[in-house]
């Protein structure tokens, strides 16, 4: 019996225990759980930049960035926004500068976002260019950072990085274009490559650059890279579109066209912007020629 009264008032000393340390915790209303999840987030997010050439590969976090790079802040004209927008970051050319990105051979910039997103940029274009870019890591008029938007279905923000461009002294704001530059978020990779040599699968063979699917493919690269891969090179947003299937082998024309030209009436909250904006008739065509083209021209990699 004494056994049993010790065992009984040792379970009881042992829950009131439990109690007494689970006593700190408090349980979360759904708006703190938000804000909870949230705040978790910005905190761990990777503020990682990392820097590719031919001669290897840099990884800075923002607080080395901060301590050996100048900030500077930049008032633009946001076209994910669509109104005036402050960030504070680093100039381009200094981030450039600072990972030796220039000192090597290469003639095309590439940037890639956190999901797969791709960008170019031509070397001299920025070498040569009326514009200035700066790498932002705070929208200065975000209480938390960075202000959310909906990119498709999606609530997102431009962390960690964003790249940002206005006209710099020698260009004006009447000549500046934003589509002339890239305005890539969620910005985690900077690579000096050569074009050709990173996407020589997206070459099309055994045609003269006269030809409709060559200019095809000089659109296709401007234009759709970005999203899309031919051959498994470029971007991977949006879907491969030769392998193992190209996309005209399944997929009749007009079709084609007109969701290129505004993917959301196909598709509700599609992240595919309505090209039909950007691109007219003729050249959304001169791509699709291209595209097919390159159905003869697969090539399987593992």
């Amino acid at each position: 019996m004494k056994n049993m009264t010790a065992k009984i008032l040792f379970i009881l000393l042992t829950a009131l225990s439990l109690m007494g340390c689970g006593a700190s915790t408090t349980a979360l209303s759904p708006e703190d759980a938000s804000a909870d999840d949230s705040a978790g987030t910005a905190a761990s997010a990777d503020t990682t930049l990392t820097f590719v050439t031919s001669a290897g590969t840099r990884s800075f976090t923002l607080d080395y960035l901060k301590a050996a790079i100048p900030t500077a802040t930049l008032t633009v004209e946001d076209p994910v926004y669509d109104r005036p927008k402050t960030y504070e970051g680093f100039w381009l050319t200094d981030l450039l500068n600072h990972a030796k990105l220039l000192d090597g051979d290469g003639d095309m910039l590439l940037f890639r976002a956190a999901d797969g997103y791709e960008t170019r940029l031509d070397r001299e274009q920025l070498q040569q260019g009326t514009a200035k870019g700066l790498v932002a890591f705070r929208d200065v008029e975000a209480e938390n950072g960075w202000e959310t938007f909906k990119h498709g279905k999606t609530e997102m923000v431009p962390a960690p990085y964003y790249l940002v461009w206005a006209a710099d002294e020698e260009g004006t704001a009447e000549s500046f274009s934003w589509e002339a530059w890239p305005w890539p978020y969620q910005l985690t990779h900077i690579e000096m490559i050569d074009f050709a040599t990173t996407y020589d699968r997206l070459y099309p063979p055994e045609i003269k650059e006269t030809t409709t699917a060559h200019e095809g493919f000089k659109l296709f690269t401007e234009t759709c890279l970005k999203c899309h891969s031919i051959n498994l090179q470029g971007g991977v947003e949006g879907p491969e579109l030769n392998i193992p299937q190209n996309i005209t082998e399944y997929r009749d024309q007009e079709t084609l066209k007109a969701f290129i030209k505004d993917s959301t009436s196909f598709r509700a909250g599609s992240k595919m912007p309505p090209m039909g904006q950007k691109l007219t008739d003729e050249e959304i065509d001169t791509i699709l020629t291209y595209i097919a083209w390159m159905a003869d021209y697969k090539q399987q990699v593992d």
